[in-house]
């Protein structure tokens, strides 16, 4: 006969499962096992212009799960998958294309997780005497850590969590609670064993050898987060980027296969992944705004996607994309988008 606990386990992956979440595991609330790494990582100052990642109050609640939630005891980890996204090469090839990562491509992901996520944990304290506390990678909780504990993949060379069925195409989120939840599933072992192919693929060299990723060499973290003019020794490796990078997911064998499918509620973009780059350095702020309205994209904000678009005319290689850059260039303009511009036509010899 099954325990309470185990029927309480199966209530929630099935109520899981009815939310979107196609992968769910539980793991004790200990201290995270990757804490120490994380703290060499902020010392080596590899989270680059993240100060938020550096406050001390951060820093403690990263460190263990009841930081978050007095007498937290389980940690319940989620994962709603999405799809790569294929490049129709004859549209690409008609005018100057840019490229965003491929979870920009579908509703923000912040929110329709942390709507199932509070979904699940009503579910769940009405089915327990327990509180409960939602976390999405916003939340100073080092998520991949518990995921792999919760045996919802590996983490991966490229920092990821890698599952066999899914790959690292996976957002994940975390319900804490104070219920207490026995594990029914084992880490997994780890997957990559000798490859280094996302290690080899990475055009600046950003992946660590403890698996962890310096942010001051990533272009995922200089085309968003990164508020000023991007290094020039990173600009001809930007090629057709404008806001995020996936070259580590997509040098992966286990995304090169994907069997499962994705969340419904990713199961369909709402922008186009490959942008015109010459209506997108035209687009007026608030048109920005509303075309990218409700997306990650305007993570990167006004100047930054200008400043990253203006780039990847640059790297074009094509004269006929002097033209809006000039027009740009005579506005009166954000100093890191004319820093941009000016490197643009120079790098097309103008």
């Amino acid at each position: 006969m099954a325990s309470q606990t185990e029927n309480l386990n199966e209530q929630i992956k099935a109520e899981a499962s009815s939310l979107g979440f196609v992968l769910c595991g539980f793991s004790e609330a200990h201290r995270s096992i990757r804490y120490d790494r994380y703290l060499r990582w902020l010392e080596e100052g590899c989270h680059a212009g993240m100060g938020y990642m550096a406050r001390p109050e951060a820093i403690l609640k990263r460190e263990h799960p009841a930081h978050l939630l007095e007498d937290c005891q389980t940690v319940i980890s989620l994962a709603m998958a999405y799809a790569p996204i294929k490049p129709n090469r004859a549209e690409a090839e008609r005018r100057p294309k840019g490229r965003i990562a491929v979870y920009a491509a579908y509703p923000d992901y912040h929110d329709l997780m942390r709507k199932a996520l509070a979904e699940l944990a009503a579910k769940l304290t009405s089915l327990s005497r327990s509180e409960a506390f939602v976390a999405v990678d916003t939340s100073p909780i080092l998520e991949k850590s518990f995921g792999h504990q919760a045996g919802l993949g590996w983490v991966g060379r490229n920092s990821l969590v890698i599952n066999p069925k899914y790959g690292s195409w996976l957002f994940l989120g975390e319900v804490l609670t104070t219920a207490r939840f026995e594990s029914d599933s084992k880490p997994m072992p780890d997957g990559c064993r000798d490859c280094r192919r996302c290690v080899m693929a990475c055009p600046t060299r950003a992946i660590r050898a403890d698996r962890s990723i310096d942010a001051r060499r990533c272009l995922s973290y200089l085309t968003i987060e990164h508020r000023g003019s991007i290094p020039e020794a990173f600009r001809e490796m930007m090629g057709d980027r404008i806001f995020g990078c996936d070259t580590c997911q997509t040098a992966c064998p286990y995304n090169r296969a994907v069997e499962g499918l994705p969340s419904p509620a990713m199961s369909s973009q709402v922008i186009g992944p490959f942008p015109d780059l010459i209506e997108s350095l035209r687009l007026t702020e608030g048109q920005f705004k509303e075309r990218y309205a409700g997306t990650a994209v305007l993570r990167a904000g006004y100047a930054g996607w200008r400043r990253n678009v203006a780039i990847a005319l640059g790297n074009s290689g094509q004269d006929e994309n002097v033209p809006v850059l000039e027009e740009v260039l005579s506005e009166n303009q954000d100093h890191v988008v004319r820093e941009a511009v000016l490197w643009a036509l120079k790098h097309l010899g103008r």
